[in-house]
């Protein structure tokens, strides 16, 4: 079945108006029934005053009201078969009612747990990918060059700066309560919010987060711990995910033409870089709409084979 919409186009109705429209019909049939048996029921009764004073007729008129005995007997037996016919509609009907109730109960019952879990797939999903963001972030990160010169050389100002970029990317990314570098023997040396949580010298060595990161063989996995209690963050309840740093993303290229060469926006010079003479193409990004992001595009070419 269909609805109109105002704009006088037609549009499906969902799988619970339709199961409300059968509920809807089958009720109105019913009543219909029901008064269609009084009717019959008040017409039997009109036959059946009928039959009757046509016997009393018959019975006065004796052998000249022969014919009235006659039409007599034939309304009783109409009367007896309007009577078996209203009763067998009532029957049946109410019979065809409850067959009816139960296929719309099974059918809204199956309606309403398909629906339960769609809603259910739906949560599940929305989570699915939520934690697949949060896996993606934290392999991303542990490429983050701060990350890997803090760990390289863990000195004051690396930690500093460092714990300066981890404040930048929580700034960014509400869902996460806070990020730490810990070296290699479980030592947490930096932290994005120290402010608000003293994790700085914390040893998580034993921490399932920590173990598994450390059992990966590439950037391309990464640790997991459930929902735990943590002490790095007053014990709040927390999903850690964990990832090696394994260097940075690339490596500066230095040469004596950098610094003019980056202040346009396309250049080309001729330098040499570790001792190979190359030919530098550069070309500055111009950002979309309001996003900029101030990187540079550099291509080398070399004339030896």
């Amino acid at each position: 079945m269909i609805e109109v919409t105002n704009e006088g186009r037609e549009a499906p109705l969902s799988t619970e108006e339709l199961i409300a429209r059968v509920v809807g019909l089958s009720q109105g049939m019913r009543e219909h029934v029901v008064d269609a048996v009084d009717r019959m029921s008040d017409i039997n009764r009109g036959i059946h005053l009928l039959s009757m004073n046509a016997r009393v007729e018959a019975a006065r008129a004796g052998i000249s009201g022969a014919g009235f005995g006659v039409v007599a007997q034939e309304l009783t037996r109409l009367s007896a078969n309007m009577k078996e016919a209203a009763t067998d509609v009532v029957r049946k009907s109410q019979t065809m009612g409850s067959d009816l109730d139960g296929v719309v109960r099974l059918l809204n019952e199956d309606v309403v747990a398909k629906r339960l879990c769609d809603l259910a797939y739906n949560a599940i999903d929305v989570v699915d990918r939520n934690l697949y963001e949060r896996s993606c972030d934290v392999r991303w990160w542990a490429t983050e060059p701060a990350v890997a010169d803090c760990l390289r050389e863990p000195s004051a100002e690396r930690r500093r700066y460092a714990s300066q970029r981890l404040g930048q990317i929580l700034d960014s990314y509400t869902v996460y309560t806070d990020l730490v570098i810990a070296d290699a023997q479980g030592e947490i040396i930096a932290n994005g919010r120290p402010g608000h949580f003293r994790s700085v010298g914390a040893n998580v060595a034993s921490a399932e987060w920590f173990r598994s990161a450390m059992a990966t063989k590439s950037g391309t996995e990464f640790g997991f711990e459930s929902v735990h209690e943590s002490p790095l963050v007053e014990r709040q309840s927390v999903l850690a995910y964990s990832c090696v740093a394994r260097g940075p993303r690339a490596q500066t290229l230095e040469f004596p033409e950098r610094a003019a060469l980056f202040r346009g926006k396309r250049c080309v010079v001729e330098t040499q870089i570790a001792g190979q003479p190359l030919l530098v193409c550069h070309a500055a990004s111009p950002g979309f709409e309001t996003y900029r992001t101030g990187w540079h595009a550099l291509l080398l070419r070399s004339d030896e084979p």
